[in-house]
């Protein structure tokens, strides 16, 4: 068992967003007398299970009870969650969460830098009392009952270069940092095109997305880990997950997965706790 956990001091990141391409600028701050994760528009705040989530094509996008919208919050979600940080105010100017280097890392930095203050309040996660399984086509989740929070993320994505991936983790701070954190968002280069026309990746570059040919990576770099494609999906399940509002301890099992059966479980794990 363990205290919750503030940011010490104010972070602001600011840069492109991922499928928007225009600028914004995200500042997050201490909640020392808690209240969990919390975005701030104005004058108006709004706690993580107020937001309905209204988008989920290749993005996490929420509306909020202002009629505020936001996109691609999961990355910097899952970066909370990851470094043990229950309660913060997120202050956004612009529309979508800047996607910097498309992973995690340049997030759990910067947290790490400003440091980590312990609360008084116990850090008490909720546990499943029977399984809640959700299918959608040939996409599969489940969260089953445990004593620890750990994933299985399965994807296929057969005819590609990027082939089939297993990732099973317990997860920790540690397990976050070393394992996930680093994992970066990507995508075919057959899809580009495709994408574009949808008003989607606008601001996707090789700086910033994993781009993936028919012989692997575009990108000089490279990968930057074995198996980044499906750890950063784990990365995206993380940060949708935090959308609940409050953290639930089970084994979470995906297969063929992505951020609509990732919403699907969060609505359907609303319910089973609302009951």
């Amino acid at each position: 068992m363990r205290n919750r956990n503030t940011i010490a001091r104010p972070v602001e990141f600011s840069g492109t967003g991922l499928h928007t391409g225009t600028q914004a600028r995200v500042r997050v701050l201490p909640l020392p007398e808690g209240g969990g994760l919390c975005f701030r528009f104005g004058g108006n705040r709004f706690g993580v299970a107020e937001a309905r989530l209204s988008d989920t094509r290749r993005k996490t996008g929420l509306t909020f009870p202002d009629g505020s919208s936001l996109y691609t919050v999961e990355h910097l979600l899952a970066s909370l969650a990851g470094m043990e940080i229950d309660d913060a105010e997120i202050e956004i100017t612009g529309e979508e969460v800047p996607v910097l280097d498309g992973s995690a890392l340049p997030y759990v930095a910067a947290f790490a830098e400003a440091g980590i203050a312990e609360r008084d309040e116990l850090f008490e996660p909720r546990s499943l009392a029977s399984p809640v399984i959700v299918e959608s086509g040939r996409a599969f989740i489940a969260a089953t009952p445990s004593e620890t929070t750990r994933v299985t993320y399965v994807i296929d994505y057969t005819g590609t270069a990027i082939g089939g991936q297993v990732k099973d983790v317990v997860l920790t701070r540690e397990s976050f940092l070393n394992e996930i954190a680093p994992a970066r968002t990507f995508g075919l280069r057959s899809e580009v095109d495709a994408l574009h026309r949808e008003g989607l990746g606008l601001g996707g570059n090789l700086d910033n997305v994993v781009i993936i040919g028919d012989d692997g990576p575009l990108n000089t770099v490279g990968y930057r880990m074995v198996n980044e494609c499906v750890s950063h999906k784990i990365l995206d399940l993380l940060g949708d997950l935090t959308l609940l509002g409050y953290p639930v301890t089970a084994r979470y099992t995906c297969v063929c997965g992505g951020h609509d059966i990732h919403a699907r479980l969060v609505r359907r794990l609303r319910g089973v706790f609302a009951d």
